[in-house]
């Protein structure tokens, strides 16, 4: 790992909605393409609503995966969510909105978007809609790893990458996947041990690029992604 990857492993940061916001967005342009399964370069997909991610970062994806098979021959990567239409990214936010603003009624309107933005992004900063964010997992044969918590399951503070209380294992398998996701360029949220991007806001954040590369598209469910 080279000393910039070594900085981006290491860092722990969560970056608000507010500073995403700053961060400016330069679309270079690459189409969103076919998120299919690739044993060559040990990547799996599960059911995927939109099998779609941008080709830099699928391209950034094989090579994460042929460096965990390198290091750990009898595991894979498995692909749970790649490109998220705008529409159901906001139908998430708005959700969880209201969800927490019934649990936490003390937070005003500012405080409470940047506390819902640690577990669903504020659209209009999300990686998902970009096609350049990925959320996945270790896996061998028998099925998935064990990483401590589901994916997707904010019942549990343990979803927080360097959550405390969970195994030696469990923590071994978690680094991994951070490992080889950011050596292969990828940028980590550290909010979910199981999201990463590249080209988004929150790349350009992590790893101090001057822009986003990768701008969102909105594409319903029923068309072609654009090229």
């Amino acid at each position: 790992m080279d000393e910039a990857a070594r900085r981006v492993f290491d860092d722990r940061r969560l970056f608000t909605y507010r500073e995403l916001t700053a961060v400016p967005v330069a679309e270079c342009g690459e189409p969103l393409v076919a998120m299919n399964a690739d044993p060559a370069s040990a990547i799996q997909t599960g059911t995927l609503a939109l099998p779609w991610i941008r080709s830099g970062a699928l391209d950034r994806l094989r090579l994460a995966g042929q460096t965990l098979r390198r290091r750990e021959p009898r595991l894979h990567l498995l692909v749970l969510e790649t490109y998220r239409s705008l529409t159901r990214q906001r139908q998430g936010y708005e959700h969880y909105l209201a969800e927490f603003g019934r649990s936490r009624p003390e937070l005003d309107r500012a405080a409470l978007m940047e506390y819902v933005h640690l577990h669903v992004a504020v659209p209009d900063v999300a990686g998902h809609p970009t096609g350049g964010a990925i959320d996945l997992t270790l896996a061998d044969e028998a099925g998935p790893l064990d990483m401590g918590s589901a994916y997707g399951d904010f019942s549990t503070p343990l979803y927080h990458a360097f959550a405390e209380g969970t195994s030696e294992a469990q923590r071994a398998n978690r680094m991994l996947l951070r490992q080889v996701m950011i050596e292969a360029g990828f940028a980590p949220f550290t909010g979910e041990w199981w999201h990463f991007s590249y080209g988004d806001r929150e790349w350009a954040a992590v790893w101090g690029r001057p822009s986003a590369i990768y701008e969102q598209r909105d594409v319903p469910a029923t068309e072609e992604p654009p090229t």
